[in-house]
C-alpha cells in the first residue's frame, strides 16, 4: 500500500509494444505542469544553444535527433584537448591517403608489381660461360684441345605467358585487397562519425543536467535559508549535483574516446582532435533481403576479394602443370685441336640439352598448388553461405533499432530543457519539494538516455549492414556527392 504524501502525487504511465515506462512526477499544481508539457512540444523548432554561465537558461525547445545544436566544448572539454571541426568529405580526404589500414595494404600492393615485372622478363635464366682444356700424350706425340663457349636455358611451351598471368593475378587480388581495406576504413569511420554525433547529443544531454543541478543547489538553499524547506533538501540538492558532474565527466570522456578513434583510424593530424562538423542522417529502413543480399554478393568487399584469390590460386595451379615441360638448353662451343703445334685445326660446335620428365614431373608444386585451389574455392563458398544469415540478422538489428528510434523521437520526447526549467520554475515558487523534483528529473533523463541508447544501436546496426552491402547506405548523410567514393 502507498503511502501518500501531504502534497498530491500524479503519476502518468505510459505503455507502448510490451515497453512501459513511468512517469512518476510528484506535483502539486496538475494545470500548471500539462500546460508545460503541451507548450514542450509546441515549440519544438526554437534553436538552443547551451548557456555561456552556468546560471543562465534557455527556454526554447529542441528536438534531440533532427536538429543542430550548438555546443561550446571549450567550456566542458579538458584544457589539453584541442579540436577541429572536419566535415565529413575532408575526413575521407584525409583517411584515403594517410589512414593506417590503407597505407598498409598500398605497401602490400607493391609486391604485385614486383612480381610482374619478374614476370616479364623474357629470358629468366642467366647464359652460362663454359671453357676447358685437355691433353692426351701418346708416347712421342701428344694430343690436345682447348674449349670455350655459352649456353642459354629457354622456357618451351608457353611458360612464361602463364608466368606472367599468375603475377597479373596476384596483383589483382592485392588491389582487390586494397579495395577492401578502403572501404573497411570508409564503413569504420562513417559508424565512429555517427556514433560521434551521438555521443555529443550525449554530452550536451549532461551539461544541460549539471547546469540544472547547479540551479536546483542555489534554489534550495535560498528556501533552506528562507525557512521554506528543511536543511535535508540542500543535501539532497548538493548530491544530485555531484551525481550530474560525475555523469558530465563520464559523458566527455566517452566523447573524447570517441574522437581518438576517428583520428587514430582517419591518420588525422595529431595536433588536434576531429571534431564531426555534420548531424546525424535520417533514420531509414532497409530493403528487402533479396535485393540486399544480390546486392552484399556482387559488392560485400571480402567476396570480391576472395573471387580474386580463387583466380589467382587457379593462375598457379596453370604454371605448375606448364612447368612440367623441360626447359632445352642450348650451347654454342669455339674448339681449337693441336696434334703438332703447326697442324692445329679450328671448329665450332653447336648443343643441345633437354631434360627428360620422367619422375619429377612438377608433382609436389602441382599438388600444392592444387591444395590451394581447393581451399580458395571453400572460403569463398563459406562466405556466402554465411552472408545470408549475416545480412538478415543485421536487416533485423536495423528494423528494429530504426522502429525504436521513431517511437521516442515521435511519441516519448518532449522538449527535455523546458520539461527541467518547468521543473526548476515549480521547485521555486514552491510548488514541488526536492524529492519530487529529483524523482521527476530522473524519469524525464531516463527517457533521453534510452532515445540515445536507441540512437546508437542503430548507428551501429546500419554501420554493420553498410559494411556487409559494400556500398553507401545513409543516402541522406553528409554530402551525397562524396557518398559511395572510396577509391
Amino acid at each position: 500500500m502507498t503511502q501518500r504524501r501531504n502534497m498530491s502525487t500524479h503519476s502518468t504511465w505510459v505503455t507502448l509494444a510490451g515497453m512501459t515506462v513511468g512517469l512518476g512526477i510528484a506535483i502539486g499544481a496538475t494545470s500548471a505542469w500539462a500546460q508545460a508539457s503541451s507548450g514542450s512540444r509546441a515549440s519544438s523548432s526554437e534553436t538552443e544553444e547551451v548557456a555561456s554561465s552556468r546560471h543562465e537558461h534557455t527556454d526554447g525547445a529542441s528536438d534531440l535527433f533532427e536538429r543542430s545544436e550548438t555546443l561550446d566544448l571549450k567550456d566542458v572539454l579538458n584544457d589539453d584537448t584541442e579540436v577541429k571541426e572536419v566535415a565529413w568529405p575532408e575526413l575521407m580526404e584525409v583517411a584515403r591517403e594517410r589512414a593506417p589500414r590503407i597505407r598498409e595494404a598500398r605497401s602490400e600492393l607493391e609486391r604485385g608489381e614486383a612480381r610482374l615485372e619478374g614476370a616479364e622478363i623474357l629470358l629468366p635464366y642467366e647464359p652460362r660461360i663454359r671453357s676447358g682444356v685437355e691433353r692426351f700424350p701418346f708416347g712421342e706425340f701428344s694430343f690436345g684441345e682447348a674449349r670455350v663457349g655459352l649456353t642459354q636455358r629457354f622456357q618451351i611451351g608457353g611458360e612464361r605467358g602463364k608466368r606472367i598471368e599468375a603475377a597479373r593475378a596476384f596483383r589483382r587480388t592485392l588491389r582487390e585487397r586494397l579495395d577492401e581495406a578502403r572501404w573497411r576504413v570508409h564503413a569504420e569511420l562513417h559508424r565512429f562519425y555517427n556514433l560521434a554525433l551521438v555521443d555529443r547529443k550525449r554530452l550536451r544531454l549532461a551539461v544541460d543536467v549539471c547546469n540544472f543541478a547547479e540551479r536546483l543547489v542555489d534554489i534550495a538553499r535560498q528556501r533552506v535559508d528562507g525557512g521554506a524547506a528543511p536543511e535535508m533538501a540542500r543535501h539532497v540538492a548538493d548530491a544530485e549535483l555531484a551525481r550530474a558532474r560525475q555523469q558530465l565527466i563520464e559523458a566527455r570522456s566517452r566523447f573524447v574516446s570517441r574522437l581518438h578513434e576517428l583520428r587514430d583510424t582517419s591518420g588525422w593530424k595529431r595536433e588536434a582532435l576531429p571534431l564531426p562538423a555534420s548531424s546525424l542522417p535520417k533514420v531509414r529502413s532497409p530493403e528487402s533481403l533479396d535485393t540486399l543480399l544480390e546486392q552484399a554478393r556482387q559488392h560485400y568487399p571480402p567476396v570480391k576479394t576472395q573471387r580474386r584469390a580463387l583466380d589467382a590460386a587457379q593462375a598457379e595451379h596453370d604454371l605448375a602443370h606448364r612447368r612440367v615441360w623441360p626447359d632445352p638448353t642450348l650451347g654454342l662451343f669455339y674448339k681449337r685441336n693441336a696434334p703438332r703445334s703447326r697442324d692445329a685445326t679450328n671448329g665450332m660446335i653447336a648443343q643441345v640439352a633437354l631434360p627428360i620428365p620422367l619422375w619429377n614431373r612438377n608433382r609436389a608444386e602441382r599438388e600444392a598448388t592444387e591444395a590451394e585451389v581447393s581451399i580458395a574455392r571453400t572460403k569463398l563458398r563459406t562466405l556466402l553461405q554465411r552472408l545470408e544469415p549475416r545480412l538478415e540478422d543485421t536487416i533485423q538489428d536495423v528494423t528494429s533499432a530504426a522502429e525504436r528510434v521513431e517511437v521516442y523521437r515521435d511519441e516519448l520526447l518532449p522538449a527535455f530543457r523546458r520539461q527541467l526549467s518547468s521543473l526548476e520554475t515549480g521547485y521555486k515558487e514552491g510548488q514541488f519539494d526536492i524529492t519530487e523534483v529529483t524523482v521527476a528529473r530522473e524519469q524525464l533523463l531516463e527517457n533521453q538516455r534510452r532515445a540515445l541508447q536507441a540512437r546508437e544501436a542503430y548507428v551501429r546496426a546500419a554501420g554493420k549492414l553498410e559494411t556487409l552491402l559494400g556500398r553507401e547506405f545513409w543516402r541522406d548523410s553528409f554530402d551525397s556527392s562524396t557518398q559511395g567514393d572510396v577509391r
